[in-house]
């Protein structure tokens, strides 16, 4: 592995908050560059399978998850077996182990919930993400590679190979990288894993935005980070449809009690390390801190962001929780959904851009899970047993996912049916291995086109 020399780094070549006026580089458009691939994975003997090259939601630090990425099916074969698209891939915990308990990165099927391969890892995972387009069917692995309180962390670069069985993991390339900082705070753009960091400077540990240069997955190459303010909790990322690169929308917490969320646009140029593009965030809206807490999401069909705000409380009682999306470009809100909920803890969103949908968990308030429409429509929800810590959206089976880490650990499975406008929720049967505390992050591959965009019936 290739050391990381980070304050070297540091001395020549971060880039201040400087802003630049324009990126014209990076605005959507048709990517020729990323077409004429197939998917990666192949089918048993007697010939190549079709199974998909892919992409999805990616998660980070301290066994979370956060959001972006995808891929566009590969081309089929004959007489081979052909293997069924989609995977979920986490950081988990074996049951029954230590202390302490033994650490795993294990990929499933979403169809059924069979493991397709699992591999013992002698630290944490701390972040997983998917890029997956033609010709680029790729997972991110972020993991400690020395036991806490080092934050020492290695990126490797991935192939899910299916073409055994069970399936292994082709590494080709890895890296030494600076410690995830949030699991909200991680996203794949077109040939740039981007995510918010710790770094270590002259001055001490700073909140960094920082960018691995994927385009040669055998070589992956750490862009100088870019120094941001500490108010900086989590990002949502849109990929250039054009180039390497693409624009992120920062998300921002500002004051104390009643806390504003701001939206700052940065960006990953086609060359160079990131950069902002604009000086002050934008405000969205605000909820209580540390009693509620909101969540966010990319509309990438749209190029929309989408945030939950939490209720405010006032003298009259609660409030609805909002639904809103606001353009990447601009911030101007394009739309807004209120839905009633017991609490405002929101941990975390996933989102179904092809029909519009978002849904939402919150922590220890309101067991339920919630698939609420971004603009006219009614929301489906259903109640859950335990609370829900985290939420994920598996494309190619319509499912939903909310793992649960606690006394009756489990990765629950949700199908997600209807329309956007009256979406329905019921529950799934998925039969994940029963050992598995799901702890780490979780990502899914979802589909793209060459454009990077998710791909809709």
């Amino acid at each position: 592995m290739r050391a990381l020399h980070i304050l070297g780094a540091l001395a020549f070549g971060v880039v201040g908050c400087s802003v630049i006026n324009a990126f014209d580089d990076v605005a959507p458009g048709n990517d020729a560059s990323a077409t004429g691939g197939t998917g990666a994975a192949s089918g048993g003997t007697g010939g190549t399978g079709a199974a998909a090259g892919s992409a999805g939601s990616g998660g980070g630090a301290g066994g979370s998850d956060a959001a972006a990425g995808g891929g566009a099916a590969g081309g089929g074969g004959s007489g081979g077996t052909t293997a069924q698209p989609g995977a979920i891939v986490l950081g988990a915990r074996v049951a029954n182990t230590g202390p302490p308990q033994k650490e795993v990165l294990v990929a499933l099927s979403p169809h059924d919930g069979s493991e397709l391969v699992r591999e013992d890892v002698p630290q944490a995972v701390t972040g997983l993400a998917h890029e997956g387009v033609p010709g680029r069917d790729f997972w991110y692995v972020l993991r400690r590679t020395e036991a806490p309180p080092s934050q020492k962390t290695e990126l490797s670069i991935r192939r899910l190979n299916r073409s055994t069985t069970p399936a292994t993991w082709d590494v080709l390339d890895t890296l030494e990288v600076p410690p995830v900082f949030d699991e909200k705070g991680i996203a794949v753009l077109n040939r740039r894993l981007v995510y918010l960091a710790n770094v270590q400077g002259d001055a001490g540990v700073s909140t960094a935005l920082v960018a691995i240069d994927t385009s040669d997955e055998t070589n992956l190459v750490l862009l100088p980070p870019l120094i941001v303010s500490d108010e900086f909790r989590g990002l949502i990322g849109h990929p250039s449809t054009t180039q390497a690169g693409g624009i992120l929308s920062l998300i921002r917490f500002q004051g104390a009690g009643q806390v504003s969320i701001g939206v700052q646009k940065a960006a990953v140029p086609t060359t160079g390390a990131p950069q902002m593009v604009e000086n002050n965030p934008t405000n969205v809206g605000g909820f209580l801190f540390p009693s509620t807490s909101p969540a966010w999401g990319a509309n990438n069909v749209e190029n929309f962001d989408v945030i939950v705000l939490p209720p405010v409380v006032t003298d009259a009682g609660v409030g609805s929780a909002q639904l809103r999306q606001f353009n990447s470009s601009n911030h101007a809100p394009t739309s807004t959904q209120p839905f009633d909920v017991g609490g405002g803890n929101f941990r975390q969103l996933a989102f179904d851009s092809c029909r519009k949908l978002a849904i939402t968990v919150l922590l220890n308030q309101d067991n339920s899970i919630r698939v609420v429409p971004v603009s006219s429509g009614t929301e489906a929800k259903l109640s859950l047993n335990e609370s829900a810590q985290r939420v994920f959206y598996e494309p190619y089976t319509q499912t939903a996912l909310a793992p649960f880490q606690g006394t009756n650990s489990q990765i629950r499975a949700f199908s997600v049916g209807g329309t956007g406008q009256a979406p329905t929720i019921t529950a799934k049967s998925l039969n994940a291995p029963a050992d598995l505390i799901p702890s780490g992050p979780m990502a899914v591959e979802a589909p793209l086109n060459a454009q990077y965009k998710p791909v809709c019936n």
